[in-house]
């Protein structure tokens, strides 16, 4: 035969908790809410190219159609800091290929205009390199 259990001792203290995450992309074809307003969201459900400005770093393009072709990059990157970035999503079902303007990007291994291959339900990042108009895509 054993004794009663003694009593619970009081709990640790808890540390405090982080800030939210990102929330994911939603269903199908329609990208989730963005929850924090530093995070840039651009959709492009139409259209041949996507037109890209220093204002718009740090964006990602949540592409949904098959028929983007290009993006066109500042003709400047004057006052621009090495490792801004855009952010491109396929989810168009389809794989797509781009071709830059206003730029160059090192990609496998050589330096030109595209075309980028991005395959459907995967993404590039295209972040400044800090010299005239030349990118490294990854």
């Amino acid at each position: 035969m054993t004794g009663m259990d003694g009593i619970q001792g009081a709990l640790g203290w808890t540390g405090p908790i982080g800030p939210p995450g990102f929330p994911g992309w939603g269903g199908g074809t329609t990208p989730g809410p963005t929850g924090n307003g530093n995070f840039n969201l651009s959709a492009v459900s139409s259209g041949t190219s996507i037109t890209v400005t220093t204002a718009s770093l740090g964006t990602t393009y949540y592409i949904t159609t098959s028929g983007i072709t290009g993006i066109t990059l500042p003709a400047s990157m004057s006052g621009i800091t090495a490792g801004a970035f855009w952010l491109f999503q396929n989810t168009s079902g389809n794989g797509i290929s781009i071709t830059l303007t206003n730029g160059t990007a090192r990609y496998n291994g050589t330096s030109n205009s595209g075309p980028i291959p991005m395959m459907t339900s995967a993404g590039i990042s295209l972040v400044y390199s800090g010299s005239n108009t030349s990118y490294i895509v990854f």
